[in-house]
């Protein structure tokens, strides 16, 4: 199910490669097969193209399922200080 996704969220984004949605989607897939390296590859397009606080806590969970606690710490903080400037 996931790698049909996958091959979808693909030929998306061989038409538009900053399809926020597709990497989003590809990258969640992506973690469900616990293929985080590939995810953090796509996660990071997408703090590229969108960087919302939301994506770095994302990226942060992947960086914990790789062990790089110092990556996802920093990446954890980004988002508390994006979160917290945030004008409601």
């Amino acid at each position: 199910m996931y790698d049909e996704s996958i091959e979808h969220f693909k030929k998306v984004l061989c038409i538009d490669p900053n399809h926020i949605a597709a990497l989003l989607q590809m990258s969640y897939s992506l973690c469900s097969l616990k293929r985080y390296e590939e995810a953090l590859i796509t996660l990071n397009k997408v703090i590229e193209i969108c960087p919302d606080w939301n994506n770095y806590m994302q990226r942060a969970a992947i960086k914990k399922s790789l062990d790089d606690l110092e990556g996802a710490k920093l990446d954890e903080d980004t988002a508390g200080k994006m979160a917290h400037d945030f004008p409601y």
